[in-house]
Formats: C-alpha cells, structure tokens, sequence
C-alpha cells in the first residue's frame, strides 16, 4: 500500500497579504505574479502531494505570515493542525 501524500491547503488570506505572497513565493518557488494569483484564489492547494512533515513546516510557514492553512491527506479523509507551538 502506498504512504498518503499531503497538501497544504491555503484556506484564507489573511491581512498581511505582502508577507503571504512572500511566503507562498518560499514554499512554491513560484513568480511573483503567480504567488499573488494563488493568494487570491484561497481557498487553494498550495503544494503538491508530500511528506507530512514537508507538509507541515509549509503550513507553518504561510500562517507565520499571516495567511491561514490546514494539511489535508491527499485522499481527503482527515486534516492535521499545524503545530505552531515551537
């Protein structure tokens, strides 16, 4: 049986909308333009199917700046919250 894959979806944009392009411009490696289309496209999968914990440390990511995001299982049967304790 193969490993899920998990995505991170961008949910909201946040109001630090400069600081969330930036960050989705670092996980994606996407252009400006793009990044900012992405943004205001949420609800949106921000990444392709990966790791958790790759998964995870982009979701991270995106909502230290500013934007809200969830990790969803690539089949869609459950979600993980971002630990945002550390």
């Amino acid at each position: 049986m193969e490993e899920p894959g998990f995505r991170v979806l961008l949910t909201e944009s946040g109001d630090r909308k400069t600081d969330a392009i930036r960050a989705i411009r670092a996980v994606t490696g996407l252009s400006l333009w793009n990044s900012k289309l992405l943004l205001d496209c949420a609800p949106v999968a921000v990444t392709e199917p990966n790791w958790l914990e790759a998964a995870q440390d982009a979701a991270s990511a995106l909502d230290a700046a500013g934007a809200h995001a969830a990790v969803v299982c690539d089949g869609g049967l459950w979600a993980v919250q971002p630990d945002l304790t550390d």
